[in-house]
C-alpha cells in the first residue's frame, strides 16, 4: 500500500512538473514569437529608416560627401553629383579625391583643413574655389571626423552649402557701403554722422580741410567733444537739437528752422580755418533704422562766408545807387544854389577891390584930418583902430567871397555826371612836377624835407592831366596841413606795376595819421576832420571821383600818430 501511494505521489508530482514544462514551453514560445516579431518591426523599422535617410541623403540641397581620411570619395549625394561632379558615373566618381574639385590655388587650405580634422575632430569655413567647368562657386562647409569602435579615424563626413549667391550679395553691399562712405569723404560739404549715443562715426575730408581735425582724430568723440573744432569748447551743435532742446543756444544762431525732416540755420563759427572763422549753413537730420527708432543724426555744413560777402557787396552797391541818386538830386539843388549864390559873390568879388582901391585913395586925406588928433568915433572905434581894421575888413570880404566862390565851384564839379575829356597823354612825372611847383610855398611853409622818388619815363596813359594834377596838389596839400612840424618829411614816389599794368603815384607824410574810424570814410562827400579850419568834405570826394573815372583806385593806409600813405594806380591801358 504504501509503495502504490508513494508510486502515485511521484506520478503526481512528474505530472505537475509536465504541466509547468507545458507552460514554460507555451510561455517560451510566446516571448520568442513577440521578440520575433519586434526584431522583424525593428528591422522594418530599420529599413524605412534607411530609405528615408538615403532619400534626404540624395535628395537634400545641400552637399552632402563621405570620403577616407584622404579625401577619397567615397559617397556623394545627387546634387554634388549634379552640380559639382557634373553628373559623372558613381564608378568614375569613387576614383576621384576632393581635392579634384578645388582650384589649385585652394588645394593647400584644403590640405590643412583635412589634417585639421584629423588633430580635433571637425573643421568648418568658407572657401571660394573656381570648377573644372571654370564656374566660380563660393562654399560654406562643415566636416566631422568617423572613427571605429577603438576610436581610430575612418572617414570624414561633410556638408557643404552653395553661398555663392549671398556672399555676393554681401561683397556688393560692402561695396555699395564703401561706395556711400566713398560719396561721403568726397561731397563738398563739410559732414559728420553721429549715434544715437551722440558719438562720432564719420567725419569726412571736407570737413577736415575746414577745422584741421583728421576723421581718426574725431570718430568715436562723444560728449559734445566734436563741437570743440568749431568753437572751441563743448557745446551743443545743430544736430543735437534733433535729441534735446537748448534754448540758451538757440540764440547763438543768426537763423534757425526746425520742421519734420530737418533742422536749417545760419551761423558764424569762430574757430574755423585755424581761427579765421566763417560764415556756415548747417542742415542736420535724423536717421532711422527700418523699424523707425532713431538711430542718430547727420549734419551738413556748407562755408557760405563768399555769399555773406556778396550780399554785403550788394547792399553796399545798392546803397550806392541811393547814394548816386541823392548826388543827382544833389546836383539839381547846387546848380539852382549856385546860380543864386553866383550873382551876389560876383558883385562882392569885384566890388571888394574897388572899395580897397577908394580907401587906399582917401587914406593920405583922413590921415590929414584926423593926424593931429584923434576925434573920429565912428561904431565905437577910434580913428586909429578904424585905419588900422579896415583893410582888414576888407581883406577878409574878399577871402570870404572867394572861399564861397570855390566852394561853389567845388559843388558844381562834384554834382557834374559829365566825365572829363580824356585827351591828354599824361606823364605821372610831369604832373608831379606841375603839381608841386603850384604848391611849393605851401611846401616850404609845411617842412623842410620833401624829397621825390620819380621811376624813370614811366608809361603814360590817356586821361585828363589838368584834373590829375588836381587830385595830387590835393594829396600834397593834405600832407603838408597833417605835419605837426617842419622837420616831418614828405616823399612822392612814382612807379609802374609789370604785374598789374598800372602806373602808380604815393604820396608819404609823416604827419599825425588817421583814427581808424576815419579811414573808410575820408572818400565820403561833406565828410571832413578840419571842418574848424575851414575844411568842406568835398577834396577827397573829388580826387576819388576823377581816379575813378580814369579806371584807377585811390586808397589809404594809415596810423594815427604814425603818418599816411596816398596811393593812386591808373592803369596804362584807360
Amino acid at each position: 500500500m504504501t509503495e502504490i501511494d508513494e508510486r502515485k505521489k511521484v506520478e503526481k508530482s512528474l505530472r505537475n512538473s509536465e504541466d509547468q514544462l507545458i507552460k514554460y514551453k507555451e510561455e517560451l514560445e510566446i516571448r520568442v514569437q513577440e521578440r520575433t516579431n519586434a526584431l522583424e518591426f525593428s528591422n522594418t523599422q530599420l529599413k524605412e529608416s534607411e530609405k528615408k535617410f538615403r532619400r534626404l541623403f540624395k535628395n537634400v540641397s545641400d552637399y552632402v560627401y563621405l570620403v577616407d581620411i584622404k579625401g577619397n570619395i567615397l559617397e556623394t549625394n545627387a546634387g554634388l553629383k549634379k552640380d559639382i561632379a557634373l553628373d559623372l558615373d558613381e564608378a568614375a566618381l569613387k576614383k576621384m579625391n576632393l581635392i579634384d574639385f578645388i582650384d589649385p590655388k585652394h588645394q593647400t587650405a584644403f590640405n590643412d583643413d583635412l589634417k585639421m580634422i584629423i588633430e580635433t575632430g571637425q573643421s568648418s569655413g568658407i572657401i571660394t574655389t573656381r570648377l573644372r567647368d571654370n564656374r566660380k562657386m563660393t562654399f560654406e562647409y562643415k566636416n566631422i571626423l568617423i572613427t571605429d569602435h577603438q576610436n581610430k579615424p575612418v572617414a570624414i563626413q561633410g556638408t557643404a552649402r552653395d553661398v555663392t549667391k549671398r556672399v555676393d550679395a554681401e561683397m556688393q553691399l560692402k561695396l555699395m557701403h564703401q561706395r556711400l562712405l566713398d560719396i561721403i569723404e568726397f561731397l563738398p560739404d563739410a559732414l559728420f554722422v553721429i549715434d544715437k549715443n551722440k558719438s562720432i562715426i564719420i567725419w569726412n575730408k571736407a570737413l577736415e580741410d575746414m577745422t584741421g581735425y583728421k576723421q581718426e582724430e574725431m570718430v568715436g568723440k562723444a560728449n559734445y567733444e566734436y563741437a570743440i573744432p568749431f568753437y572751441s569748447q563743448r557745446r551743443p551743435l545743430v544736430c543735437d537739437f534733433i535729441f534735446d532742446r537748448y534754448p540758451e543756444y538757440e540764440s547763438t544762431y543768426l537763423f534757425m528752422e526746425k520742421n519734420e525732416k530737418a533742422i536749417y540755420a545760419e551761423v558764424f563759427v569762430p574757430s574755423l580755418y585755424s581761427g579765421k572763422g566763417a560764415y556756415v549753413w548747417a542742415k542736420a537730420s535724423a536717421l532711422y533704422d527700418k523699424d523707425g527708432n532713431l538711430t542718430g543724426a547727420i549734419q551738413s555744413i556748407r562755408d557760405i562766408s563768399k555769399r555773406k560777402k556778396a550780399e554785403k557787396e550788394a547792399r553796399e552797391r545798392l546803397d550806392q545807387l541811393y547814394h548816386a541818386d541823392r548826388m543827382a538830386i544833389l546836383g539839381t539843388l547846387i546848380a539852382g544854389v549856385a546860380h543864386e549864390i553866383n550873382n551876389p559873390i560876383t558883385s562882392i568879388m569885384l566890388n571888394a577891390p574897388v572899395l580897397k582901391d577908394l580907401w587906399e585913395f582917401i587914406l593920405p586925406t583922413l590921415d590929414n584930418s584926423y593926424s593931429q588928433k584923434d576925434v573920429c568915433n565912428a561904431s565905437g572905434m577910434s580913428y586909429s583902430m578904424i585905419r588900422e581894421r579896415v583893410p582888414m575888413l576888407l581883406e577878409s570880404i574878399s577871402d570870404g567871397a572867394e572861399r564861397v566862390s570855390n566852394i561853389v565851384s567845388e559843388l558844381k564839379d562834384f554834382s557834374r555826371e559829365q566825365p572829363p575829356e580824356m585827351i591828354d597823354m599824361v606823364d605821372m612825372n610831369e604832373v608831379v612836377a606841375a603839381a608841386a611847383g603850384l604848391v611849393q610855398n605851401l611846401i616850404k611853409k609845411s617842412t623842410h624835407h620833401f624829397e621825390k622818388n620819380l621811376f624813370d619815363n614811366p608809361p603814360k596813359f590817356k586821361g585828363n592831366k589838368q584834373r590829375i594834377e588836381q587830385v595830387v596838389i590835393n594829396l600834397i596839400v593834405n600832407s603838408c596841413q597833417a605835419l605837426p612840424d617842419k622837420s616831418k618829411k614828405i616823399m612822392i614816389s612814382t612807379g609802374f606795376d609789370n604785374h598789374t599794368g598800372k602806373v602808380y603815384l604815393e604820396v608819404c607824410d609823416e604827419g599825425m595819421g588817421i583814427d581808424p574810424e576815419f579811414i573808410q570814410r575820408i572818400k565820403d562827400p561833406f565828410f571832413t576832420t578840419k571842418r574848424n579850419s575851414g575844411g568842406c568834405g568835398l577834396g577827397l570826394a573829388i580826387s576819388d571821383k576823377i581816379i575813378q573815372s580814369h579806371n584807377g583806385i585811390l586808397s589809404f593806409n594809415s596810423e594815427s600818430g604814425a603818418g599816411t600813405i596816398a596811393r593812386l594806380e591808373i592803369p596804362v591801358s584807360t
